[in-house]
């Protein structure tokens, strides 16, 4: 996001520090502990935040309303999710190249301006710029909203894996930042497509 389309918004999009670890914390239980969006968003601790936050094992892409951080985007510098896939997706010595997107949220009140949109954007052009190719993602399966976002920023449905809960499946995504992005058409409910190529 250019320095001009960010005056003409009331919010900040900027990577978050490690001394505000704190904050972070705060908005993750806040959502994740709220019955209405529980599903969406997992309560992580303090020390899986820190890896997303530690320049060595991730970073994190803040928005903010004034001082207020009121969503995040967090990447860990991990190839874990492809370890719940039975069948191979990226070669072994790619693994490197591998991150995992390991949460997003918006407060409700900021939802529906384009901030999950817009923390994505920045988010794929940091890790490009950074040398990683492929993205790993677990959505829960009725998370139709989140899946659909990304899908129409290049990410494919990949494996569709067992419950974390009884009722919610995890459909995992992967994005290949080497293909050419193409604007994908994505139905109103997503169809999922398992595909079982190494890429």
């Amino acid at each position: 996001m250019r320095q001009n389309q960010l005056q003409e918004t009331p919010y900040q999009v900027r990577l978050l520090h490690t001394n505000e670890i704190d904050t972070l914390y705060s908005l993750n239980q806040r959502v994740a502990y709220d019955p209405a969006s529980r599903h969406l968003l997992r309560p992580r601790s303090v020390d899986y935040l820190m890896k997303c936050l530690d320049p060595r094992t991730g970073f994190t892409v803040g928005a903010f309303h004034q001082e207020a951080l009121i969503g995040y985007r967090a990447v860990h510098y991990t190839a874990k999710a492809l370890h719940e896939i039975p069948h191979q997706l990226v070669a072994k010595e790619q693994y490197s190249k591998v991150v995992y997107f390991a949460g997003i949220t918006v407060l409700p009140e900021y939802q529906g301006q384009g901030l999950a949109s817009r923390m994505l954007k920045e988010t794929l052009n940091m890790l490009k710029s950074k040398g990683f190719r492929y993205v790993t993602v677990g959505c829960n399966f009725t998370n139709q909203a989140s899946i659909r976002l990304l899908m129409k920023h290049g990410f494919k449905t990949v494996y569709l894996g067992k419950p974390v809960e009884v009722c919610y499946k995890v459909c995992y995504l992967l994005n290949d930042l080497l293909e050419k992005a193409k604007p994908a058409e994505v139905p109103a409910s997503t169809v999922f497509q398992d595909q079982t190529n190494t890429l």
